[in-house]
């Protein structure tokens, strides 16, 4: 005899609830859908090491030095960012269900794995990577965390 699960259905909707829009039935906005592609792109560029797609993918508000930063250091820190070092270098990305706040603001948990040489294991950087839709579309504004920024 096969055992069954009972959920209710306020059960269920508390767990799609609290997965964000990606994970409920039907249609999701627009805006959410953009900025999820957008994130994708981006993590995609820094999983195979693209800086210029990854930079063409950056706000202006995050291409813009810090006050008090050196300009050039600051470009190359970002191209630094995209494309890593050898070791440890960038191995794979999972990108979770998120959330926009408005129209023009969205943001994503993600987890950026990482790999060593000769270590046994990749290492996985918790983080958030946030999208504001600005020019003709949407633009990343916060980097995930990653062995360079940690």
């Amino acid at each position: 005899m096969k055992a069954m699960l009972r959920v209710s259905p306020l059960a269920l909707a508390g767990v799609l609830a609290m997965a964000g829009p990606a994970a409920a039935a039907g249609a999701v906005p627009a805006s959410y859908s953009k900025a999820l592609q957008t994130a994708d792109a981006f993590l995609h560029a820094w999983l195979v090491r693209d800086a210029a797609a990854g930079r063409g993918l950056m706000a202006s508000s995050l291409l813009d030095p810090p006050g008090g930063v050196d300009a050039a250091a600051y470009s190359s820190w970002l191209s630094l960012y995209m494309t890593g070092e050898s070791s440890p270098r960038h191995q794979a990305y999972e990108l979770h269900p998120g959330q926009c706040a408005d129209e023009s603001s969205c943001s994503f948990p993600v987890t950026l794995f990482e790999y060593a040489s000769g270590d046994a294991s990749a290492f996985g950087q918790p983080g958030q990577i946030e999208l504001v839709h600005e020019r003709e579309g949407w633009r990343v504004t916060r980097l995930p965390r990653s062995s360079d920024n940690r």
